[in-house]
């Protein structure tokens, strides 16, 4: 299992590098979209996080932390795969491709919330668990910072596809270079699924699936949920605060063109 930490890191890295932060909105634009409709593909993106979590959970539960990861880098390869090799000139197609790149992101980061760091943590020696975590969350912190900024730096500089020529020495077109940061993010996925394949789920998760049947699991965590009152009240906060805080951030990203 002590492989299971280093594995867990590096697929956290790689499924959190989006080269394509930094220029979000403008890359959208970009594609064609509207204002209106890059708000409604965040509001989208939010709301399959929200809608998936339990069922994410109760899979997790069933199957094991494991094919939950592997899961993620799945869909992870199939939205970066979308938006990566879509055509431009359609407006609607690239719309409703957008639209299923969003939902399929939120699927992914409901499989993997939660998944790997159980996994990661039911990997440490038994005893030693309350000791070795925070460092092993410290270190991912830092190499996650790290990451980020180089990941957004790369990204950003490859979107310009006048600062790509002259750096290479090319002659890439705009509509060419705009993709980059997304086919920087494939590779990323790519790369985070033979990692997920690696990881080994502990024997202690095979011992303590829930007796419960996957639709009982949904619907009583779900029940729960409902009615417990700041339970609900804190998702539903949760989820208009970061529909709202992420739109108006990303829109910022429309002054990089400057």
């Amino acid at each position: 299992m002590p492989r299971n930490i280093p594995l867990f890191i590096a697929f956290r890295l790689l499924f959190n590098a989006r080269f394509y932060y930094p220029i979000f909105a403008v890359l959208q634009l970009d594609y064609g979209l509207t204002m209106a409709q890059f708000a409604i593909l965040n509001a989208i993106w939010a709301v399959s996080i929200v809608l998936l979590e339990v069922p994410s959970g109760a899979l997790a539960d069933k199957l094991g932390r494991r094919p939950m990861i592997i899961i993620a880098a799945v869909l992870m390869i199939l939205e970066m795969s979308l938006i990566a090799f879509v055509p431009f000139g359609n407006a609607n197609l690239i719309f409703w491709v957008w639209v299923l790149n969003r939902i399929l992101s939120g699927a992914a980061e409901a499989s993997a919330s939660g998944a790997d760091e159980a996994l990661a943590y039911d990997s440490l020696p038994e005893g030693k668990q309350e000791a070795q975590w925070p460092k092993v969350l410290a270190r991912l912190m830092t190499l996650s910072s790290c990451t980020f900024v180089v990941a957004m730096l790369i990204g950003g500089a490859v979107y310009d596809h006048s600062f790509l020529n002259n750096l290479l020495g090319t002659n890439f077109a705009k509509e060419t270079a705009i993709r980059f940061p997304i086919y920087l993010t494939l590779i990323s996925a790519l790369i985070a699924l033979p990692i997920s394949l690696l990881m080994k789920e502990p024997v202690t998760q095979s011992e303590d699936l829930a007796s419960d049947s996957l639709w009982n699991s949904i619907h009583k965590t779900g029940g729960w949920i409902i009615s417990t009152p700041i339970v609900f009240a804190l998702i539903l906060a949760a989820l208009v605060h970061d529909t709202l805080v992420r739109l108006f951030l990303t829109m910022n990203s429309e002054y990089y063109r400057l």
